[in-house]
C-alpha cells in the first residue's frame, strides 16, 4: 500500500507539473498567436492603404470620357481609351515602383439598371471582343458588390482633398461614389475587376465603370512592398530582424485561390486568419509566426515540454517502487525459507542426538543385557555422531558460501583411492537403510580435487541417494575417464530420478521437486547446493543424466592434471560393499 502511494503521489505531482507546462505553453502560444493577429491587421492597414491610392491614380482618367452610360462607352474609340488608362502608368511606376497596369486585358462601364455592360479590349486596339462569360461576370459581380457596398458608400476625396475634373465634380452632386477592387475566375483565367461604383441621390446604384486586368501584375507589388517596409510587429519585438524571417503571408481570393505567398513554408502552428472588406475583394490573409522564432518573440522563450523528463521520473519512481516490492517480496521468501531451513536442520540434528543421548544413557545406566547390544549401541552411537558431523560440515560449508575459494586446495589425487575412503565412512550411515553401495572404479583415473571438498561432495551425494532412492536398493559410485580429458565421478541410485526440465533447479538452495513437496521426505535443502558450489570452486562440472536401473544419476567432471601418476593397476578395479565388511580387491 505504501508503494502504491508512493507511485501515486509520484503520478499526481507528475501531472500537476505536466498540466502546468501545458498551461504556460497554451499561454505562450496564445501570445504567439495574438503577434500573428497584430502582424495580420497591419498587414490588411497597410496594403489598403497602397490599394485605395492605386485605385485613384488608374481609374482617375475614366470620368473624363464622355456619358456613364454602356451605349457612350462602347462608342470610345478602343485606342483612345487604352490611352487614357495607360496614361497613368508613368505615375503608377513613380508612385508604386511596379508595373501594375501592364496587365491591363478589357475597360468596361456597367449599367446596373439596365444591366448592360460594355468591355473595349485594351491589346493595342486588336478588337478582340469579350468574352461572353467575361462580361456576364463583371455584371454578376458588379450587381453582387452594389448590395454590399450601398450601405457603406461614402464621399473619397483625391489626394489633395478637391476634384480634378468638372465633370466629376458634376458626377458627385447627383449621388455618391467608392472605389474597390474584386477577383475571380469565372472561365478559368485569373482575373481582377478595378472599378468605381456609383449610386445616384436616392442611394441607388447606377453605373459601374473601370477595367479587367490579370492579378498578379496588380497585387503582388503591394504586398511585396507591404512584407519590405517597416516591421510588421512592434519593433522591439523584431529588434531589426526583417519581416520575411519571421513571418509568412499567403495572400487568397474567396474562393480560396492563391493570389500572393511571401514565403514557400508556411506553419500553422501560430497562424491566424484575418479577411479584408468587400470593397478589397475580401480577400483572405493568413499570417503565421515561424516557430524557430518564438523564443526571439516572448520573454524567456517559448516553455519547453517537460513530459519526458516528467515520464522518465515517473518510469523511475516506478522502477524503484516495483524493485522495492520484490525486494520485499525476495525478504519474505527468505525469511520463510530461512525458518524452513532452522526448522529443517533443528530436526535434522535433533533426530541423531537423541538417538546418542538414548544408547548413552542406557550404557552408563548399565541396563543393556549383553555384549551384543551394548556393541549395537556403540555402533548406532558412532553412526548418529558420523551423522551429526556430517550435517554439521554441510552446514557450515553452506554458510561459507563464497568463502569456499580460500579454503579449497585442489591437487593431483588418484580418485578411487579418495572413493573408496569416503564410501568406507558412509557404511555406517548407509546400513541403517539396508542400502549396499557398489564401486565401480577405474585406479588409473587422477583429477585435480580438495581432499576436504570432495569427501563433502561424496557424502552429499551418497546421502541423497539413500533418502531418494527405495530401502535396500543398491547405490553405484563410479570412476572413469571424462571427456577432454577430464576424470569423472558419478553416483547412481535406484529412485524415481529427477525429471530434465528441473535438472538445473535441483541445485539451487531449498529447492524441491514439485513431486517431493508433499512427501514425507525431509532433509535440510542445502545438500546439493554445497555440492554445486564445491564442484564449480574446483573448476568441475556437475550435471543429472538417467541411469541405467531408472534412477538418477549424479555426473561430475573435474580437470585432469596434465601428467598422471603412476598405475598401479592396469584395469578398472570392482568391489561390492554392503552391511558387512568387504574385502579389497
Amino acid at each position: 500500500m505504501l508503494l502504491g502511494g508512493v507511485v501515486g503521489l509520484a503520478a499526481v505531482l507528475g501531472y500537476q507539473a505536466w498540466d502546468a507546462e501545458r498551461s504556460d505553453r497554451k499561454r505562450a502560444e496564445a501570445t504567439l498567436r495574438d503577434y500573428a493577429t497584430i502582424g495580420a491587421e497591419e498587414f490588411e492597414r497597410r496594403a489598403r492603404t497602397l490599394v485605395l491610392p492605386l485605385l485613384r491614380l488608374s481609374l482617375q482618367a475614366m470620368p473624363g470620357a464622355p456619358g456613364y452610360d454602356a451605349a457612350a462607352t462602347a462608342e470610345l474609340p478602343p485606342e483612345r481609351l487604352r490611352r487614357l488608362l495607360l496614361g497613368q502608368q508613368p505615375r503608377v511606376e513613380e508612385m508604386f515602383a511596379c508595373d501594375c497596369l501592364d496587365g491591363l486585358r478589357y475597360a468596361f462601364v456597367a449599367d446596373l439598371r439596365s444591366g448592360a455592360v460594355a468591355a473595349v479590349p485594351m491589346d493595342s486596339g486588336r478588337g478582340q471582343p469579350p468574352p461572353a462569360a467575361l462580361t456576364a461576370w463583371i455584371d454578376q459581380t458588379m450587381r453582387r458588390q452594389a448590395r454590399v457596398l450601398t450601405g457603406e458608400l461614402a464621399q473619397v476625396p483625391d489626394a489633395d482633398g478637391r476634384a480634378t475634373a468638372p465633370s466629376l465634380r458634376t458626377r458627385l452632386a447627383l449621388g455618391r461614389y467608392t472605389y474597390g477592387f474584386h477577383t475571380g475566375a469565372p472561365d478559368g483565367v485569373p482575373r481582377l475587376l478595378a472599378y468605381v461604383l456609383l449610386v445616384d441621390s436616392t442611394g441607388t446604384p447606377r453605373t459601374a465603370y473601370g477595367y479587367e486586368s490579370d492579378p498578379a501584375p496588380w497585387l503582388d507589388p503591394i504586398f511585396a512592398r507591404v512584407m519590405q517596409d517597416d516591421a510588421l510587429l512592434p519593433p522591439s519585438l523584431l529588434r531589426g530582424i526583417t519581416n520575411d524571417r519571421v513571418l509568412a503571408v499567403h495572400v487568397l481570393d474567396p474562393e480560396g485561390r492563391l493570389l500572393f505567398r511571401s514565403a514557400a513554408r508556411f506553419d500553422d502552428a501560430y497562424a491566424v486568419v484575418d479577411t479584408m472588406a468587400a470593397r478589397y475583394g475580401s480577400l483572405r490573409v493568413h499570417l503565421a509566426v515561424f516557430p524557430e522564432f518564438a523564443d526571439e518573440l516572448l520573454v524567456g522563450g517559448l516553455p519547453r515540454s517537460r513530459l519526458p523528463l516528467l515520464l522518465a521520473l515517473f518510469a523511475l519512481t516506478t522502477g524503484l517502487a516495483v524493485v522495492a516490492l520484490l525486494q520485499m517480496r525476495r525478504q519474505q521468501e527468505l525469511a520463510r525459507l530461512r525458518t524452513d531451513f532452522v526448522s529443517s536442520v533443528s530436526h535434522e540434528l535433533r533426530t541423531p542426538l537423541a538417538q546418542i543421548r538414548w544408547f548413552a544413557e542406557l550404557l552408563r545406566m548399565n541396563r543393556l543385557r549383553n555384549a551384543e547390544e551394548r556393541d549395537r549401541s556403540l555402533r548406532i552411537i558412532d553412526q548418529e555422531a558420523r551423522r551429526l558431523a556430517f550435517l554439521v560440515e554441510n552446514v557450515l560449508n553452506f554458510s561459507r558460501g563464497g568463502q569456499h575459494a580460500g579454503r579449497v586446495k585442489p591437487e593431483a589425487t588418484r580418485l578411487a583411492d579418495e572413493v573408496r575412503e569416503v564410501v568406507d565412512s558412509f557404511l555406517p550411515l548407509a546400513q541403517a537403510r539396508r542400502v549396499r553401495v557398489e564401486l565401480l572404479t577405474d585406479e588409473r583415473v587422477h583429477a585435480v580435487v580438495a581432499h576436504a571438498a570432495l569427501r563433502q561432495i561424496l557424502l552429499n551425494l551418497l546421502d541423497n541417494a539413500v533418502k531418494y532412492g527405495p530401502v535396500g536398493q543398491v547405490i553405484q559410485v563410479g570412476v572413469e575417464p571424462g571427456p577432454a580429458g577430464t576424470a569423472r565421478l558419478w553416483v547412481e541410485d535406484e529412485g524415481p530420478g529427477v525429471p530434465e526440465e528441473e535438472r538445473e533447479r535441483v541445485w539451487e538452495p531449498f529447492y524441491r521437486a514439485e513431486r517431493d513437496l508433499g512427501s514425507p521426505i525431509t532433509g535440510s535443502g542445502i545438500g546439493l547446493s554445497v555440492v554445486s558450489d564445491l564442484v564449480i570452486l574446483q573448476h568441475g562440472q556437475r550435471s543429472i543424466e538417467t541411469g541405467a536401473r531408472g534412477g538418477a544419476r549424479f555426473v561430475l567432471d573435474f580437470p585432469s592434471p596434465e601428467t598422471p601418476r603412476p598405475s598401479d593397476a592396469s584395469s578398472p578395479h570392482e568391489r561390492l560393499l554392503g552391511t558387512a565388511p568387504a574385502a579389497t580387491d
